[in-house]
């Protein structure tokens, strides 16, 4: 039904039922595979395909909102009782404290963020001995970091206000903690393109050209900014240091 133009107030469970069970498999999945606190949690989670389960969750929920289901929970309200779902989930950066809402941006705010945190983690497992391994995990930082752009500017930061009642207290959702993992992010990203301009001859088997001083210079200032950008940030702003342990 996900393909059909029919308002889902004109739907019957029935319609709906492989498409929902599909979504609770899903799911259920992904809060056992990223939600555990193991320190192997994510490389078993990409084992077991979670990336690709994620991406194709947040489609979904996508597709429900153009479908004109809650994106809000001020619109959650307007259903009234007919609309009953709770959607929790734990603070990446502090497991014990959850948080719960029911309508569909939540829902993508948190898939997305776990898909940048599989997407950087995955960088670490490309070989790092020629220019192939850092172009690949360069690759995925991109992805991480573009994510968490399009997290921050489309979909928490344009929704948490109080017109919509969505002002979610999760640290993980804070502005400035999204800022320091994007910059954190580009900054690896960056500090892979100074790797694959290094081993540039050595990944065309030796007859490549060797890389200009002046051209791995730049690379590095780049990338020495962008990290400066995060040490400000866990240095100076107060929403970040008041988190940090003593």
């Amino acid at each position: 039904w996900l393909n059909s133009d029919t308002s889902p107030n004109e739907l019957t469970s029935a319609d709906c039922h492989d498409d929902l069970m599909r979504l609770e498999s899903l799911r259920n999945s992904l809060v056992e595979s990223v939600g555990s606190t193991s320190t192997e949690s994510h490389e078993k989670a990409l084992q077991d395909g979670a990336l690709e389960d994620a991406r194709e969750y947040h489609a979904s929920l996508l597709s429900f909102e153009e479908h004109g289901f809650p994106s809000s929970d001020i619109e959650v309200e307007r259903y009234g009782s007919d609309f009953q779902m709770e959607l929790k989930w734990s603070c990446a950066l502090d497991p014990e404290s959850t948080e719960t809402h029911a309508n569909m941006r939540w829902e993508r705010a948190c898939i997305l963020w776990n898909v940048a945190a599989l997407e950087s983690y995955h960088a670490k497992y490309h070989p790092t001995e020629d220019k192939n391994g850092w172009t690949q995990a360069m690759r995925h930082l991109q992805s991480a970091a573009s994510t968490m752009i399009y997290l921050r500017q489309q979909v928490v930061s344009p929704h948490s206000n109080e017109a919509t009642r969505d002002r979610y207290g999760s640290l993980d959702f804070s502005e400035p903690v999204l800022q320091l993992m994007e910059n954190v992010f580009l900054a690896q990203g960056q500090m892979c393109c100074y790797q694959m301009a290094l081993h540039g001859s050595a990944g065309s088997g030796g007859g490549g050209s060797k890389p200009k001083h002046s051209m791995l210079a730049k690379l590095a200032i780049a990338a020495s900014d962008l990290y400066k950008g995060c040490l400000a940030l866990v240095t100076k702003d107060n929403v970040i240091t008041r988190s940090l342990p003593d």
